[in-house]
């Protein structure tokens, strides 16, 4: 009876679940507790990452949304709210990508 195993599979996660999802990985990535990161939390001044904490975080998240971040833009995300954000767009765009041109050109 329940729909549920209906919905489709490219059904992008909403705002809360990716909030959720980047919380948790950073909480693992850096040894925090995930109740105390908020959107606010700022990754170096807060949760004293370093770059290379930055480069595996990006990594951790490219692989968990199946995304690709542009470094330059990684670089310039600095809380947990824009890189919340960030991911979003980056899914919409996929979506809206999807919805467009329909399956991508096969080969190389």
């Amino acid at each position: 009876m329940s729909a549920s195993a209906n919905s489709t599979p490219s059904s992008r996660p909403s705002i809360d679940e990716i909030r959720s999802k980047v919380k948790q990985i950073i909480a693992d990535r850096l040894s925090k507790d995930v109740n105390t990161i908020t959107d606010a939390s700022d990754l170096v001044n807060d949760l004293g990452a370093d770059s290379l904490d930055q480069a595996e975080i990006t990594m951790d998240l490219e692989d968990a949304f199946a995304v690709r971040i542009e470094e330059e833009k990684a670089q310039q995300l600095k809380t947990i709210g824009d890189i919340v954000q960030a991911i979003d767009r980056v899914l919409q765009e996929e979506e809206a990508k999807k919805r467009q041109g329909g399956a991508s050109p096969a080969g190389s």
